[in-house]
């Protein structure tokens, strides 16, 4: 069990490189009013990224479920469907009302940029999609690789925001923090399809096909 706690280790120093890391930088580029900027707006970003709470009851039963391979993959395969589904949700929810909330939720004093805040959410979305990606690596303690590759992939953020900042300013900030977010989700899908096997084409059909059933459920 040491390796996998080490490896969990990788995660927390990635969100520090990710956030506060990235302040740092915002703070040497633009001044410290762009990192209030910055900040705001990232936090009204983070509620899309909400969804991928939901993930944490399906790893525990994939955990459970480590052994069976049919009921591991129909674990993993509703998990994609439910989480793609309610990230959606929320991140469309979250750009129709930002006009009305981002005013409130900074007393008036921060002007909403809204291509900042849909790069954001959309990197919320991908940080909630490649956790879910990783949750059968992480129920089964198979997750060091990935762990790693997460690290190495979170520091590109540190350049590509410097450069991408150079030419576009604040949105180039966004671009490179959703990117960052995009690699790691492609990483993952592929720890994901090794231990889960299934195909990506099955995962995809998996995603895009409204959960009818489910949500009679919950209604129910």
């Amino acid at each position: 069990l040491i390796k996998p706690s080490l490896g969990l280790m990788a995660f927390p120093m990635g969100n520090f490189l990710n956030n506060d890391g990235i302040r740092l930088l915002v703070g040497y580029m633009f001044g410290p009013v762009s990192v209030v900027i910055l900040v705001a707006h990232k936090r009204l970003a983070r509620l899309a990224g909400m969804a991928g709470n939901l993930s944490f009851p399906f790893q525990a039963e994939m955990s459970l479920a480590s052994g069976q391979a049919g009921k591991f993959s129909r674990i993993a395969a509703i998990n994609v469907q439910v989480l793609f589904w309610a990230s959606l949700i929320l991140a469309a929810c979250v750009i129709i009302i930002a006009p009305y909330l981002f005013p409130v939720w900074v007393a008036g004093k921060i002007h909403l940029q809204m291509g900042l805040l849909v790069l954001l959410v959309a990197a919320a979305v991908l940080e909630a999609l490649w956790r879910l990606a990783l949750g059968p690596a992480l129920s089964t303690n198979r997750h060091v690789r990935a762990s790693i590759g997460y690290l190495l992939v979170t520091l590109l953020v540190f350049p590509l925001a410097y450069i991408f900042a150079m030419w576009w300013k604040m949105m180039g900030v966004g671009v490179a923090i959703m990117l960052v977010n995009l690699l790691i989700l492609i990483i993952c899908s592929v720890f994901f399809v090794k231990y889960v096997g299934i195909s990506y084409y099955t995962i995809l059909a998996d995603a895009l096909t409204y959960p009818r059933r489910i949500i009679r459920e919950l209604v129910r």
